[in-house]
């Protein structure tokens, strides 16, 4: 998996921090999302959870070694997700997982999927 144009430089300046012991160190790195390109203020460890291709945020990765049940929400008007074939099927069988769509942008996900959500929770029992 590659690293985004538009934070490269970033996530280069944050292993070079962590590989030299400031990983605990706050500085200024370049973030990307739906809203285009900003900065951000934080450790480089932090910084490299979200970024660093090969890290925890890398869905793929993720996903396909989950040992519990997997809910994942989606929100239709949110660009960001390109549908279950990306990470949610990576994950492994389990009659529990489930895919849901909710009609909502990034940002109103959360909220759109409070009855999902608290139905997915019930099944757990």
């Amino acid at each position: 998996m590659t690293v985004f144009p538009q934070i490269a430089q970033s996530v280069a300046q944050a292993r070079a921090m962590v590989a030299g012991g400031r990983g605990d160190e706050r500085s200024s790195f370049n973030d990307l999302n739906i809203r285009g390109s900003f900065t951000v203020n934080t450790t480089a460890t932090i910084y490299l959870s979200f970024f660093d291709p090969t890290g925890p945020a890398n869905m793929l990765d993720s996903t396909s070694r989950l040992r519990v049940p997997l809910l994942w929400v989606a929100g239709t008007g949110d660009h960001s997700q390109p549908g279950p074939a990306y990470a949610f099927s990576h994950a492994p069988p389990n009659p529990l997982n489930r895919y849901v769509a909710v009609s909502a942008d990034h940002l109103g996900t959360p909220t759109a999927a409070r009855e999902a959500v608290l139905a997915w929770l019930g099944e757990l029992r």
